[in-house]
């Protein structure tokens, strides 16, 4: 095994000369996008040898190239690279291979291109990056990838000291004296040459010492200026670009930024810097990331800054020349440069995130590092704010990495707006890099309408939104608010709502204390506008989140709007405030003790919803809460008032529910409860006997002193019921019958009338005078005596009820049969059935004993010849009033067109709570057997899906093709909850045959987050002599992958030509097996056996090869020639 990977690899040697090998491969390349290009290289003889990787684009109206070179030993390393596309007309990309070691061969494997993701590198004028992702579960500091970044630099930092000249093109009045650059007189200017450190592209860092020599005594104190230009292009008289402005001997303001077009200047940046003295030497530093360029002037001889600035700047050059730009007045003494150093500008990986950056905005940048050699490496973490119209903001933090990962990180807040944020991670210097789990995410939130923090008198106070998922109450973000002095500090926010008369308000926050020491503190709600109103919740606020809630008073005329505030009065503790709601009271309290009703806001609570109502009074038995709504009750009707109710401490707690209908003169009726730690609902109805209702007033009591109670989901109708109008005397239905009132009744042979009810009814005394007719009736049906529709000798019993009614219609007919041998037939029992049940109610009703609930429903069991179905249908509604939709179908032991439906049934529940489908099959047909089912449920928290095919003794073709067995199976969960995700379970298996060739397998799959957890997979195959056999199994729990293949060939035959027979037994044996640990990939291993028996002779070889180095394999070898003894060899290695 001498591949890197596989099982082949390349080797080239140069002969004569050193040479390429490449290869091109057709892309469609988009300017901006990079490639990264690896190779495993190595060097077979130990000798080492030189060489390079190269990768090209070309095609376009500019060809990209980019080499690395290298030098291979015995072992294999990983060479690579990363190109960016110049481009966006490139077709064609090239990996290419260079030797310049002569006549020693060089190995290749493994070698790729592929695009670069999220994360593309930045360089600049005197550094190259190349970056990949590797996949090793044990180098990485959390999961399977990390990224490594490799940095070469051409000159880390460019140093001229101006003992000679650096590599430019100047003006005849510059000059070098004593060791500095000397600039004499008016025009001067001088520009690095392209293809040196001075010439950059992009990002830059550089500095120079600057000096204007003192006047001497009768020299005139003219100012001097001093252009220092970057990304200039067209050097000389007229150059394009920009520069940074500086002077002296003046109280010039004009100092700055400019941009530079064809030699005239224009002012960027205001204020200027002001003058520099002379007879001082100051260093002047320039920084460029992305058009953010900053200047910082340090003064040397008592190293102070003395002037800092940072500008965006315009659209125009990113890559040019520093020098010094013509123009500008000259001192007597000109000015002087020293020690112009061009720094290896900070070259790493970068990625844009757009988002929206608001001012005041924070963020948390981290990432964890780690030298890939082990050798200290020096770099940055930088993340920077663009993208508005705004100038960019940068934040950055330096570290140095070792050879173990640590995590590395900042804060960022914005004082601008913008539109894009993006995090880089530089090196410094020459070396590699990797980097990993890294995350980028806000924890300052900016909101639209924010709320405004006042501090105490002589304090401060700091408020902000914070994103924190995991400490938040509900959601992403928290309130977090501390403040400083001895007065309360406040925050507040403003709600632009009118309200109306009469209206009350209710105001409720989750507050804690992060800390656990306890905060002090007020909620208030003012009503602004008129004469000002207002509400007072104090708390103290502990390490647990706890709910504070507040009633407003009832409102007066002229307020225009509402303000929430919170009142901190515990300097130096933070406070965490969370689900801050001011809502709409539309429950109002009641009573002559205190009653006192809040709002509680916890979905986890409540009965549904995301709140409930908490009421308590403290006197018992004459207050609650109540609430009128515009309803309109016709007479006759009834209303219906539901209510859910808790005790708030589990204890009991004595309440009624009222419901009152008003307008026309009160109709009222109360129902008593006692709550418990339990929801319970509540029902009260209320009959309308008067005309002209237009409103009710629903109203729930606290009867028990002090206790509070819960309120929840509470609804108002018309009974969908109503009390019966029909018969309201309990009809006897006994199971058998000996004096019937009617033999033959109604002229049908062997109808026999046991009972018949009947009244007519106006139910003045509950809901007007609406005439009803309800008529119930028992018979018992003797089947001896009506062959013709029923068979069997057990009596048939049958009831029917039915309710003539305006209000009330129903009705409902069934009979059953105590025995399968006496039914009801059609046509001689071609259709025969022994249950049957109709019901219709639209509103429900009761008759006697009888009670049909709202909706319809229509059952059977009957046969159809030899086929027994069953069939059921309900659509009604449930406890909320909301409609319900049920369907049963079964059939078995069904013969049709050849097909023997053994069993089907479908079922269908249909609900507002949730929904299923449920649908099996177990059929014969002329080819074999078949099973299959289906269920499908979906609910509010999740949906699932099952189902499952089998087929047995399947034969077609004439008996060819012939399936013993076959099955598969497939289960998926999809939960609906945020953060979660689905679950697929499917195995499958079978025996399968072909003529003399036969088939089986076995396999199961389960995924978990889109995350493989088991693979398993079995395939054989046999004919006459041969067979082979196929495995792959994968665990996630233990990260192992193994396989592996079996060949067998086993043929015994004999012939007897004369009076001798013959035998020959041939056998041959092949089997591969491998094992892939990926947590330890030192255990990798891959085993070869093979074996032959033959009439003269048999042997084996047994290898195995592991990932450790220790291979090893071992032969054998029998043969017994004719009319010699046996041989036998060994050999192992």
């Amino acid at each position: 095994m001498n591949a890197h990977g596989g099982s082949n690899y390349f080797e080239i040697v140069a002969k004569t000369a050193a040479g390429w090998m490449w290869k091109p491969v057709s892309y469609d390349l988009t300017a901006g996008e990079q490639y990264t290009m690896q190779a495993w290289v190595r060097s077979p003889t130990g000798t080492a040898v030189n060489g390079k990787i190269g990768l090209s684009n070309y095609g376009g109206s500019q060809n990209d190239y980019r080499e690395v070179a290298f030098t291979a030993t015995s072992t294999w390393q990983r060479v690579y690279l990363t190109l960016p596309v110049g481009s966006s007309s490139s077709t064609t990309t090239r990996p290419q291979i260079y030797v310049s070691t002569l006549n020693v061969p060089l190995d290749v494997d493994d070698v790729s291109v592929t695009k670069v993701g999220t994360w593309g590198i930045v360089e600049n004028a005197v550094t190259t990056m190349s970056q990949l992702v590797l996949n090793n579960r044990d180098a990485a500091q959390n999961g399977a990838n990390y990224l490594t970044l490799t940095e070469t630099s051409t000159a880390a930092t460019a140093t001229y000291t101006m003992d000679t000249l650096p590599p430019m093109s100047k003006s005849s009045g510059v000059s070098l004296s004593s060791g500095q650059l000397k600039s004499d007189g008016n025009g001067d200017w001088w520009y690095f040459n392209s293809g040196t450190p001075g010439y950059v592209s992009g990002n830059f860092d550089m500095s120079t010492d600057v000096y204007w020599p003192a006047l001497t005594a009768g020299q005139i104190a003219n100012k001097d200026v001093l252009s220092i230009g970057f990304w200039i292009t067209n050097p000389g008289t007229s150059p394009n670009g920009y520069l940074l402005k500086l002077f002296n001997g003046s109280s010039d303001m004009n100092a700055g930024f400019y941009s530079v077009n064809a030699g005239n200047n224009t002012k960027l940046a205001d204020p200027g810097f002001g003058q520099l003295a002379s007879g001082i030497w100051y260093r002047v530093r320039l920084t460029a990331t992305g058009s953010s360029v900053t200047a910082v002037i340090t003064r040397l001889d008592n190293n102070t800054v003395v002037r800092t600035q940072t500008y965006t700047m315009p659209a125009g050059n990113r890559s040019g020349a520093f020098g010094q730009v013509s123009g500008g007045t000259a001192g007597p003494n000109g000015n002087r440069l020293d020690n112009l150093m061009i720094y290896g500008a900070p070259g790493g990986v970068a990625a844009s995130v757009p988002t929206t950056i608001a001012s005041g905005s924070s963020y948390s940048y981290h990432a964890f590092v780690r030298s890939t050699t082990g050798a200290p490496v020096n770099g940055q973490l930088r993340l920077r704010s663009t993208g508005g119209t705004n100038s960019d903001e940068v934040a950055s933090v330096a570290f140095t990495a070792t050879g173990e990962w640590q995590d590395v990180g900042l804060t960022f807040t914005s004082t601008k707006t913008n539109t894009t944020l993006i995090p880089e991670i530089d090196l410094l210097q020459a070396g590699q890099l990797d980097i990993d789990s890294v995350d980028l995410h806000q924890l300052v939130i900016v909101q639209p309408d924010p709320w405004v923090a006042t501090a105490g008198g002589g304090g401060t106070v700091t408020a902000f939104v914070y994103n924190d998922p995991t400490n938040a109450h509900e959601g992403d973000g928290l309130f977090r608010v501390s403040m400083t002095g001895a007065n309360p500090a406040s925050v507040y926010h403003d709600i632009d709502v009118t309200p109306t008369v009469g209206s009350r308000y209710s105001y409720t926050a989750w507050v804690r204390s992060p800390s656990g020491t306890p905060v002090s503190g007020q909620m208030v709600l003012y009503a602004n506008g008129g004469t000002q109103q207002s509400a007072t919740a104090s708390f103290t606020a502990t390490g647990s989140w706890q709910q504070v809630t507040l009633l407003s008073p009832s409102m007066t005329a002229g307020h225009t709007s509402l303000r929430s505030q919170i009142n901190v009065q515990t300097a130096g503790v933070e406070l965490n405030v969370d689900d801050a709601i001011v809502q709409l009271a539309s429950w109002q309290t009641f009573g002559t003790g205190v009653v006192a009703q809040s709002q509680i806001n916890d979905a986890d609570s409540a009965q549904s919803g995301s709140g409930f109502l908490r009421i308590t009074d403290s006197i018992g038995n004459d207050g609650g809460v109540q609430l009128v709504q515009q309803y309109t009750s016709a007479k006759t009707t009834k209303q219906v008032m539901t209510v859910w109710v808790r005790s708030t401490d589990g204890t009991s707690v004595n309440g009624r529910a009222v419901l009152t209908a008003r307008g026309g003169g009160d109709d009222v009726a109360t129902e008593s409860f006692v709550a418990d730690g339990s929801w319970q609902q509540v029902t009260v109805k209320v009959p309308i006997t008067k005309d002209g209702q237009t409103s009710v007033l629903l109203q729930v009591y606290v009867d028990t002193a002090g206790k509070s109670l819960d309120l929840d989901t509470v609804n108002v109708g018309q009974d969908p019921i109503g009390d019966p109008d029909g018969i309201n005397t309990a009809l006897p239905h006994p199971d058998y019958g000996y004096t019937y009132l009617w033999d033959d009744a109604f002229g049908i042979p062997g109808a026999h009338l046991w009972a018949l009810t009947a009244q007519v009814g106006f139910a003045c005394e509950q809901v007007g005078c609406s005439p009803s007719l309800g008529v119930g009736a028992t018979m018992y049906f003797d089947p001896t005596k009506a062959p013709a529709v029923m068979q069997g000798t057990s009596w048939l019993k049958g009831d029917m009820s039915a309710n003539i009614s305006t209000l009330n219609p129903c009705f409902a007919f069934s009979f059953e049969s105590p025995d399968p041998n006496t039914y009801v037939q059609i046509q001689g029992g071609v259709f025969k059935t022994t249950d049957f049940l109709i019901s219709i109610a639209p509103r429900g009703c009761e008759l006697g004993d009888y009670s049909i609930e709202p909706g319809t429903r229509f059952s059977f069991d009957t046969s159809l010849g030899s086929a027994d179905i069953h069939f059921a249908l309900e659509i009604g509604r449930d406890d909320d009033g909301l409609p319900t939709f049920y369907q049963e179908l079964g059939v078995t032991n069904l013969k049709l067109g050849g097909i023997t439906y053994n069993e089907v049934s479908l079922k269908i529940d249909i609900s507002a709570q949730a929904s299923s489908t449920t649908l099996v099959g177990d059929l014969t047909l002329p080819m074999g057997k078949f099973y299959g089912s289906f269920n499908l449920s979906v609910n509010a928290n999740s949906l699932h899906q099952a189902g499952t095919v089998e087929v047995t003794d399947w034969q077609m073709a004439g008996d060819q093709f012939n399936v013993d067995d076959f099955e598969f199976s497939m289960v998926t969960d999809i939960p609906f909850a945020a953060g979660s995700c689905s679950t697929v379970d499917s195995s499958t298996a079978g025996n399968l045959s072909m003529g003399s060739k036969k088939y089986s397998f076995d396999g199961n799959l389960t995924m978990d987050c889109g995350v493989l957890k088991v693979l398993h997979f079995r395939f054989a195959y046999s004919k006459n002599s041969v067979s082979y056999d196929f495995y792959l199994d994968y665990n996630s729990n233990t990260h192992v992958l193994a396989g592996g293949l079996k060949f067998k060939f086993d043929r015994r035959i004999s012939w007897k030509p004369l009076t001798y027979r013959y035998v020959r037994h041939p056998k041959f044996t092949v089997k591969i097996d491998f094992y892939m640990d990926f947590d330890k990939p030192k255990d990798d291993s891959l085993k070869i056996y093979g074996s032959v028996s033959v009439s003269s002779g048999n042997g084996n070889l047994d290898c195995t090869f592991a990932a450790s180095g220790d291979d090893g394999c071992k032969l054998h070898v029998e043969i017994t020639p004719s009319g010699s003894s046996k041989k036998k060899w060994d050999a192992k290695w």
